[in-house]
């Protein structure tokens, strides 16, 4: 790599280039934490007891209105009372049903496509009875395949049991405003579920407090609503009480936030597409070939550029089923690059004469264990999201968690791994800066500029590095506080903040700036590109680090390099 645009840049340009970096900063930080609403909304529901007259049919809670009352089809609410429901353990005529989006204030809205994605969890609520639980101890201690998990209590003498599980007949319909029917859109038999709660709970009349437990994810909100019916049943083991109702709780992304979140997206794809475009051009103007630098810089453009496409847009207009898992795989393209980006940079700069004419060979430890955290994280994906995109009731976490935990595992030992190679080379690099930073008085001056030049770079980087690494965490951070909201009675009408919003885009403005700052100032300046192929710049650093390889430079490019120092010191 040659000079650059980062060593020719003045003191004042350079200031002026962070200055407008922070102002880029502040304004996505406005628009995040005043403009946009919160990622994603919830609403609370309560399924409605039903008793379906035909099984074969959806059962409908608010099928039409009449006198301001809703209406259902299919579905009779009246057929027990509730105390006689309750002596049941388990409603096994009866069908829960959810029709998704709730009515607010007496009016029936509607899903949005701009709300991307739909998370609908289950809250069964039981009530203890000491019946019950002794039938669940007696086949929990007979159970072979440790389908439940005990604990010896004090006296040694009792089983404790904190999770059983359950089964469900689920079906999931939809439709869209001008349909006039339902329209079964997937449906799943034996649905394997684990309740957990607190061994506390198991006290005479006291509900068990249950973890939600998830029923479905869809990763594209095509359809206005969605109607759900599903029954609970036994599994092979009884349970610790008696149900007594089910509540659960559906997340949906903010249409509004999806529109602001796309279009800074889309702003930042023309400016990375333009900044690639520019530094390929910039490099194809050199009489060379590119080095390892160069190319995997090119890498880390293309990789945020296709990051950055807005293809959400394409579920605007059609159903993609599998978005998530999309985005999902275009983010770990881009973090793999940018890690691989990081370990050859520092490796790169060691300036310890051993990277001559370096390729991605020389980095296979570093390279493998990238590879084999992606691997691990893809699998999981595959094993969640992937399959979701045909059964979206699949869990792995219910399905096969030791494969999740596994995965997970693995991913982890992989970046313990990658995080060790690059603090290593960190410490080298810094003990080689050191030593030539003392040696630097007695180099002949064309060697001293390069060196110069190699550990302005450096710094540079890993001063920009650890900011956006740092501001990342603590963004993070406060993103997990509750937002800023003041009582109607204080002396300031201050606004809200949304802190997860301000969160994701300022993050999002940071490394995009990140990555075309790399590639604008690590781009070859035009001092350094005369069309002489003899010129000094364009001897690889790493070439300099013998004391033979002196006899290269000429007087010629000594004066030249004198020249531009003394044109950047009157810019100065």
């Amino acid at each position: 790599m040659g000079a650059t645009v980062l060593e020719s840049l003045s003191n004042t340009k350079l200031g002026a280039i962070i200055t407008i970096l922070f102002g880029i900063q502040l304004v996505s930080f406005y628009i995040g934490a005043f403009l946009t609403p919160s990622p994603s909304s919830f609403e609370q529901f309560t399924s409605v007891h039903c008793y379906r007259h035909d099984r074969n049919s959806m059962a409908i809670p608010r099928h039409h209105k009449k006198h301001d009352m809703d209406v259902g089809k299919n579905c009779n609410r009246s057929t027990d009372s509730e105390n006689d429901i309750s002596k049941t353990k388990y409603f096994e005529t009866r069908t829960f049903a959810v029709q998704l989006p709730l009515p607010r204030d007496g009016m029936d809205l509607a899903y949005s496509r701009w709300m991307q994605t739909l998370l609908v969890l289950l809250i069964p609520e039981f009530q203890y009875d000491p019946l019950l639980a002794n039938n669940m101890y007696s086949s929990g201690a007979n159970s072979q395949g440790g389908q439940h998990k005990h604990h010896l209590s004090n006296d040694g003498t009792r089983l404790i049991i904190d999770h059983f599980s359950l089964l469900i007949d689920i079906d999931l319909a939809v439709k869209n405003k001008e349909d006039k029917e339902w329209t079964v859109y997937a449906q799943r038999r034996g649905l394997k579920r684990t309740l957990k709660f607190h061994p506390h709970d198991l006290r005479q009349s006291h509900n068990l407090d249950c973890e939600p437990i998830q029923l479905f994810e869809l990763q594209s909100l095509h359809y206005d609503y969605y109607l759900i019916n599903f029954e609970l049943r036994e599994d092979k083991s009884s349970g610790p009480g008696r149900l007594t109702e089910v509540t659960g709780v559906a997340i949906h992304h903010n249409g509004g936030f999806t529109q602001i979140w796309l279009v800074l997206k889309s702003v930042f794809f023309v400016l990375t597409s333009a900044t690639l475009v520019w530094y390929c051009r910039r490099l194809m103007s050199l009489n060379r070939k590119t080095i390892l630098i160069e190319r995997i810089l090119i890498g880390l453009g293309a990789a945020l550029t296709q990051l950055n496409f807005p293809a959400e847009l394409l579920s605007i207009h059609f159903e993609i089923p599998f978005m998530m898992f999309l985005n999902d795989l275009r983010q770990g393209i881009f973090y793999c690059v940018l890690l691989s980006f990081w370990i050859i940079f520092v490796g790169e700069h060691l300036l310890d004469g051993t990277r001559k004419n370096s390729q991605l060979a020389c980095y296979t430890k570093e390279l493998l264990a990238i590879c084999v955290a992606s691997l691990a994280l893809l699998i999981f994906d595959l094993s969640e999201r992937g399959i979701q995109a045909f059964d979206p009731f699949l869990t792995i976490w219910e399905s096969e968690p030791n494969l999740a935990s596994l995965s997970i595992m693995i991913a982890s030992c992989a970046c313990l791994a990658y995080l060790g190679f690059l603090l290593y080379y960190i410490y080298l690099a810094f003990n080689t800066i050191s030593g030539k930073q003392c040696a630097l008085p007695k180099m002949q001056i064309t060697k001293r500029l390069k060196y110069q030049g190699m550990i302005y770079r450096f710094k540079f980087l890993l001063c920009a590095t650890a900011i956006c690494a740092i501001s990342t965490l603590v963004f993070y951070g406060l993103s997990h506080r509750n937002d800023w909201n003041y009582d109607d009675d204080s002396t300031y009408n201050l606004p809200t903040i949304e802190w997860t919003s301000a969160m994701l885009t300022t993050v999002c403005a940071m490394w995009n700036s990140y990555v075309i700052v790399l590639m604008i100032m690590y781009a070859p300046s035009y001092k350094g590109i005369s069309g002489e192929v003899g010129m000094p710049e364009q001897i690889e650093f790493d070439c300099l680090t013998d004391d033979r390889d002196d006899e290269l430079l000429s007087m010629d490019g000594d004066m030249n390099l004198l020249q531009e120092l003394a044109n950047k010191s009157s810019l100065d």
